[in-house]
């Protein structure tokens, strides 16, 4: 794909790709209307052609590409033949990158050569990374090929959790890259002090939300009894134990309730000792992992959406929660206090403090017009501000910019 001086070409890098409609399906179908996109993962034929479908229904036309995804003798000779075109007409461009990488990354040449072959051979005018906790490894592209644009998102783990222990691990990053997209201003705060320098091409786009099919319009009546519903991966961050001990709480003070938590994940035996032993089987359900519409049927039956994480970069099940009319019981762990409005949109407390928890959920329970007053302010403030139509324009506005700088 030729370099284009007025309208840039977009490669996507992705770790893995999605398996279902997502916040990055309807970025890379947005911006398709826009630019040339093309993507390329890590992955299988399998999930590339599963995905493909998905993309393609909704008008996407671009390409995926598969990177390889092991290193032995039997796929390096493959991938030699494979080459051999490549390395006949850039043999330059080939050379440059063993001895780049050899210098950087002593005895790993040929292996990146391997990894990261597709490189060599994209002519796309902007290379985005969509998780930036592999762009350390990605920078010396920037050396390679410096006529390239390279930009990054940071959305919460990777600059929460990833490289804490190693010196100036995103100092590559911040170096050689061109354009920075972080989700929220806390994100860009704890990258400032992760050695990020402010006056930087970059752009502050939080997630979007399809309303189309997250709208109130679904809600469906309520009951005399408070369902409680979260939805996210089960891991350590999303702080659902101090949300089952909230529930616990609840019970002893005669609440009638419901706790629903979807999804799956690593700390579901955890979660599952922990009702059992605080007795909450018949109060506390784990769902498990469910589709987009079966989220949404949950969420049309949720007088309250509580999410007690304890980190946390914005939260897309918050936003869907806000964009269908449920009032939102979040803690203030990093970009949540962003998302949800404390007082008018949800209540946003203390992370850990269980007791909090408890408070703004029995309010909810007691004061239920004033909670559904609160789940129409959340309505409004998604559409207003977090509908996926504004993202793709400040999407389209932050390549443009990359692009002619």
């Amino acid at each position: 794909m030729p370099v284009n001086a007025t309208k840039p070409s977009i490669l996507i890098v992705l770790n893995k790709l999605p398996d279902e409609l997502s916040f990055l399906t309807a970025k890379f179908i947005g911006l398709s209307k826009h630019f040339e996109v093309d993507i390329v993962a890590w992955d299988t034929k399998a999930n590339r052609a599963k995905y493909y479908g998905i993309l393609r229904s909704y008008g996407f036309s671009g390409k995926i590409y598969l990177q390889p995804d092991r290193f032995s003798v039997g796929d390096t000779i493959g991938f030699i033949k494979q080459n051999l075109g490549l390395f006949a007409l850039r043999p330059a461009r080939v050379s440059r990158f063993v001895s780049v990488v050899q210098k950087l990354r002593r005895g790993e040449g040929l292996k990146r050569l391997f990894f990261n072959s597709y490189f060599l051979k994209s002519q796309h005018d902007i290379w985005h990374f969509e998780f930036g906790a592999i762009s350390p490894w990605y920078s010396y592209l920037k050396e390679i090929f410096p006529d390239r644009k390279l930009t990054v998102s940071f959305r919460g783990y990777d600059l929460n959790y990833v490289g804490l222990n190693a010196d100036n691990y995103y100092g590559p990053t911040w170096q050689r890259f061109d354009g920075f997209h972080f989700l929220g201003q806390d994100l860009r705060n704890r990258a400032i002090k992760r050695g990020y320098a402010p006056g930087r091409i970059e752009a502050i786009i939080p997630p979007a939300i399809d309303t189309t099919f997250f709208n109130p319009g679904l809600t469906t009546a309520k009951g005399d009894k408070l369902v409680i519903v979260s939805t996210g991966r089960l891991v350590w961050k999303k702080g659902y134990e101090y949300g089952i001990r909230a529930a616990a709480i609840l019970k002893q003070n005669g609440i009638p309730f419901e706790y629903r938590i979807i999804g799956d994940g690593d700390h579901l035996q955890a979660l599952q000792y922990t009702i059992s032993e605080l007795g909450l089987e018949q109060e506390v359900r784990l769902l498990g992992r469910m589709q987009r519409s079966d989220v949404r049927t949950q969420l049309q039956l949720a007088n309250v959406f509580l999410h007690p994480a304890i980190s946390e970069g914005f939260c897309n099940a918050v936003l869907e929660a806000q964009a269908m009319g449920v009032p939102v019981v979040c803690t203030d762990a990093d970009g949540l206090a962003e998302n949800v409005i404390d007082g008018e949109t949800g209540f946003v407390v203390k992370k850990w403090d269980i007791n909090a928890m408890v408070e703004k959920l029995t309010w909810c329970y007691r004061n239920t017009d004033q909670a559904a007053s609160m789940g129409r302010n959340g309505t409004t403030r998604v559409i207003n501000h977090f509908a996926q139509q504004d993202q793709i324009k400040s999407f389209v506005q932050f390549y443009n910019r990359v692009h002619q700088s």
